[in-house]
């Protein structure tokens, strides 16, 4: 994928990694390691693949982003989200602060946004799926994707 982009583009200042899956049988009572494994694999592994793929070019050019879209069970944990997906978004910000740490000296930073429910496919693998009412209320993907450009900053040509 990275190979792929980068022929096209040939350099990327931007990174939005936005990984995300979950299981209904997510209680520790109940997780199997297949479901453990998978959401350890594409919530966690997934994101440090593009992070190391992408990192070489921006440290030529001394300059990138990275966002990765995490979520508020990566800062505090709860049964609705189950101990797994907890643990890969807690090693989420836990990489998003290692980026900062290890990249600033090569004009790398790294942000994280911890958003809460998010009406998209993923919330039909909890246990007891939200309603159309609650998912009326919850943010939209195309909230969380406008909260990484403010109008003053933004250089991706919307104003």
């Amino acid at each position: 994928m990275a190979k792929c982009v980068l022929a096209g583009f040939k350099e990327v200042e931007v990174l939005v990694n936005a990984a995300g899956t979950n299981a209904p049988k997510r209680a520790l009572e109940v997780l199997s390691l297949e479901d453990y494994h998978a959401m350890i694999q594409t919530n966690l592994n997934g994101v440090y693949y593009c992070v190391q793929a992408f990192l070489p070019q921006m440290r030529a050019r001394k300059s990138g982003t990275i966002i990765n879209i995490v979520s508020d069970a990566g800062k505090q944990a709860s049964p609705k989200a189950g101990p797994a997906y907890v643990m890969s978004k807690f090693g989420l910000a836990g990489l998003t602060q290692s980026i900062n740490a290890e990249e600033k000296g090569n004009g790398i930073r790294a942000c994280a946004i911890f958003p809460g429910d998010i009406d998209t496919p993923l919330l039909d693998k909890r246990p007891v799926p939200p309603d159309p009412g609650a998912r009326a209320k919850m943010l939209k993907s195309e909230d969380v994707a406008s909260a990484r450009c403010w109008r003053s900053t933004c250089r991706c040509g919307r104003s």
